[in-house]
This record gives structure tokens, C-alpha cells and sequence, in this order.
């Protein structure tokens, strides 16, 4: 009994290895610990999972899906196998052999976990794909979400510079940066992103509205209120700076407007907005599927 809870701890303590490995994306250091902890305990779905996501790394289709299955037999939730499970059992899985078939296989599982927010999933299989495929800004601007969503922001920022290398990277590409300098506390540089990018692409509430965070954390309140009247201009019910103009009036002791706006937007978010919390992770949910990038960043800031 005590042998067996002996190499159950082993096990476990193999398996954090591998995540930590797993997390810095460190893939082919991953799977001498994914085994070492299989051999310890075959009951931990995740040491399951993990091999599974190696296996499909590597090319293994059949390896990846018989680890998926061992995974989904055990006890916990297992996301990114069932994910792989439900693509690998439909009718539109690439089953091929070429090239082609291979990048549409990491691109379809990619996608899916990238819009689960299963973020080393995603890293996964988003950095095969970029060394199966030519190089792109989509690609490059994905990995920088990835990052940016873990945490990672300097690799973060390089992948969005990357991106913009690209002629033909759209004007998303230097919103998304904007709000990678906001979060490392680049909030000049953010400013002039943002400010280019109204020039050149027009005004838009999520820019307006990361415009004037940028400009409230240095402490311009009054441009920030501005910016945020602006965004609400172009759409009275946005959410984020509904909140945005509330919090600031707020701060500036103007309590009966800061109510009056923060109802409006308590009004708004069952509806249309679905909202994590307030420290940088606010969601824009269109058309069923989650808008990742109009991120509120002031709390993150620490104010």
C-alpha cells in the first residue's frame, strides 16, 4: 500500500514536470516525463492527455488518438482530448497523407481549442503549423494572442512585430499589439499605436476605448473621458466604455453620471456582453463566439 502511494506522489511530481515543460512549449522534452509518470500511475488522465497532444505533435495520429481515448476513460475533464476525439470521429477530419492534409489537421485542432481559450493546446498546435507552413501574419498573429493569454508578453510583443512585417497584415494586428504595451506598462508607445491607427484606419470603440485607458493610467482623466464620449458616439451600448466612462466619473467624484452610466452598462452586459471580471480578461461575445481581443486593461495596471 505505502509502495503504491510512493509511486503515485512519483507520478504526480513526473506529471508537474511535463506541464511545466508542456507550458514553455518544450515539446520534446515533454514526453520522457509524460512516460515516466504512465509507468508510475496509468490512471492520471492527464499524463493521458498529455501524451495524446505529443503523440500529434509528432505526426502519430493513430498513437495521439488511442492516448485521447485512455484519457477519456479516466476520471476528470480532459478538453483537449475530447476536442481532438470529436474532430478525429467527424466526417470533415483530414485523413490524408500530404502535406496539405497535415496543416488543415493542426489548423482544424488549433482553431477549436484557440476558441475554447485552451491555450497550450493552441500553442501546440499553432507552432507546428507554423514550421509545416509558409510564414504569415496570421499565424504570427495568433501565436501573439497565445502568448499574450498566458502571460507571455514579450513573446507576446515579438510575435505582433512579426506580424506587421507582413504588407499585407491587417489593421487588427496593430490593435492587438496596443493592448500587449498596455498590459507591460508601454502606455506612450501604446498611445501613439492607437493614435496611428485612427489615422489610418478610422475610429472604432475598441480602439477609442483602449485609447483612453492608455491616456487614464497616465493620468489624463479628462482626454480619457474623451476618448471613451467618442467610442460611445460610434456605439452608445459598448460595453467596455459604458464602463470605461462610468469608473473614470467615478474617479473624478461625479457620482450621480458615474450611476447613470454604470446602469446603462449593467443593462447592456446580460445581453450582450459576457463578462469574466475586471482585472484585463473582459470578453465580447457576437454571434455565439467569444471576442477575444477588446481587453480591459486598467485594472491589470494596478489601479
Amino acid at each position: 500500500m505505502d509502495e503504491d502511494y510512493d509511486d503515485h506522489l512519483a507520478a504526480v511530481k513526473a506529471l508537474e514536470k511535463a506541464e511545466e515543460l508542456y507550458s514553455s512549449m518544450e515539446y520534446d522534452r515533454v514526453f520522457e516525463h509524460v512516460m515516466e509518470c504512465l509507468e508510475l500511475d496509468p490512471e492520471l488522465g492527464r499524463a493521458w492527455e498529455l501524451h495524446g497532444m505529443i503523440m500529434f505533435y509528432y505526426g502519430d495520429m493513430e498513437g495521439a488518438r488511442t492516448s485521447f481515448l485512455e484519457a477519456r476513460s479516466k476520471k476528470g475533464h480532459y478538453p483537449e482530448a475530447r476536442w481532438a476525439l470529436n474532430l478525429m470521429e467527424s466526417d470533415r477530419w483530414p485523413r490524408g497523407e500530404g502535406p496539405e492534409s497535415e496543416m488543415a489537421r493542426f489548423s482544424m485542432l488549433g482553431t477549436s481549442l484557440l476558441n475554447d481559450r485552451i491555450w497550450k493546446g493552441a500553442a501546440l498546435c499553432f507552432t507546428k503549423l507554423s514550421r509545416l507552413s509558409e510564414p504569415s501574419w496570421r499565424i504570427r498573429s495568433i501565436m501573439g494572442l497565445i502568448y499574450r493569454e498566458m502571460g507571455l508578453l514579450e513573446p507576446s510583443l515579438e510575435e505582433y512585430e512579426a506580424a506587421l512585417s507582413f504588407p499585407d497584415a491587417p489593421a487588427e494586428v496593430l490593435f492587438d499589439m496596443s493592448v500587449v504595451l498596455i498590459k507591460m506598462g508601454r502606455l506612450e508607445e501604446a498611445e501613439s499605436v492607437l493614435v496611428e491607427l485612427i489615422e489610418t484606419a478610422g475610429p472604432s470603440p475598441p480602439i477609442l476605448n483602449n485609447l483612453g485607458a492608455a491616456v487614464e493610467a497616465q493620468g489624463r482623466e479628462k482626454e480619457a473621458l474623451e476618448a471613451y464620449d467618442e467610442a460611445l458616439e460610434l456605439d452608445p451600448v459598448y460595453y467596455p466604455a459604458l464602463y470605461s466612462k462610468g469608473r473614470i466619473l467615478q474617479k473624478m467624484g461625479r457620482m450621480e453620471e458615474a450611476r447613470e452610466v454604470l446602469g446603462q452598462a449593467l443593462d447592456r452586459e446580460g445581453r450582450v456582453y459576457d463578462i469574466d471580471d475586471v482585472t484585463g480578461q473582459e470578453a465580447r461575445r457576437e454571434d455565439g463566439r467569444v471576442h477575444m481581443k477588446e481587453v480591459m486593461i486598467r485594472d491589470d495596471l494596478g489601479e
